[in-house]
């Protein structure tokens, strides 16, 4: 139920074919069939990425994880969602305490968004660098530092 100004609306549930094309698309990653007007713009990326997200907003890393590390897989990553993903990823991984593994992914994500200059995933690459200052002392923590540094001023002129 939506509430607005204390009209209320019942919210619009999903159709059945609807849901039957998101379960192709993530299940199988074929459309199966679907006719829907705006299926072509749903990659088969899209709802793990997005489920991904979701369950890192929840509290929950660790089917995060999976779900974002079973896209970054089969992706070649050069695209700015794709620099996402990898943000999202290094979260998750930071989450468990998994330092060393979140510090490579975190370098993977600027190397991206050093070329695709994605704004969402430098917010994420920030997000995850103040998460990180738990971890000072770990050599790979202070390289992501320096990188952050070199994406933000690449000519490391003194301000």
């Amino acid at each position: 139920m939506i509430r607005l100004r204390g009209w209320v609306r019942a919210q619009p549930q999903p159709s059945q074919q609807s849901r039957s094309c998101a379960w192709c698309i993530h299940f199988t990653g074929r459309t199966g069939g679907c006719r829907r007007e705006a299926f072509h713009l749903i990659s088969p990326h899209d709802l793990p990425r997005m489920a991904g997200a979701c369950h890192l907003a929840l509290g929950r890393p660790q089917r995060a994880e999976s779900l974002l590390a079973s896209i970054g897989a089969g992706s070649p990553a050069e695209s700015k969602a794709d620099a996402v993903i990898l943000g999202n990823l290094a979260l998750a991984h930071i989450r468990q305490h998994q330092i060393d593994q979140a510090c490579a992914v975190l370098a993977q994500t600027i190397n991206l968004v050093a070329r695709t200059w994605s704004g969402g995933s430098l917010t994420l690459i920030f997000q995850a660098r103040r998460e990180l200052q738990q971890w000072p002392d770990q050599p790979a923590v202070r390289d992501v530092g320096d990188r952050i540094l070199d994406l933000i001023d690449p000519a490391g002129r003194p301000l």
